[in-house]
């Protein structure tokens, strides 16, 4: 859990944010760098957006978020899937031991991460954040 202080930090940065002076890119890029920052010990994140109608990490802050997306992709399930589908916060806070998703958990172990946060789309027809990750 983030400290109160981080969270004011993150909500600050993002209060600065001039969404016009940037790319929609960029700005999907600022928001998962402020991601890490805030929900510390996330190494990296990632972010699932529709592209063309299908599920991709779209922006990232580290290659390895997409590659450990893809099984979720491939399987046609995983927590940002799960996320997008229901509209509801989803938590993964050990793939080591969460059986919901097991090509997904299987790809983190595999790549030696853990998801720390939760997807936590607000609109199901919004995109879906991918969890940041930890090492």
């Amino acid at each position: 859990m983030p400290s109160d202080d981080a969270v004011s930090r993150g909500i600050d940065a993002l209060s600065m944010l001039v969404v016009g002076e940037a790319t929609l890119a960029e700005t999907l890029l600022h928001v998962a760098e402020l991601s890490v920052e805030v929900l510390e010990p996330a190494a990296f994140c990632g972010l699932t957006l529709l592209i063309d109608a299908k599920a991709q990490t779209g922006v990232f802050t580290n290659p390895t978020a997409p590659q450990i997306d893809q099984a979720q992709y491939d399987s046609g399930h995983g927590p940002c899937l799960e996320a997008f589908h229901t509209g509801e916060v989803v938590h993964v806070t050990s793939t080591a031991d969460d059986r919901r998703w097991p090509e997904f958990s299987a790809a983190a172990s595999a790549r030696r991460s853990t998801p720390c946060g939760g997807t936590s789309p607000t609109d199901p027809h919004r995109t879906p954040l991918s969890p940041p990750w930890r090492r």
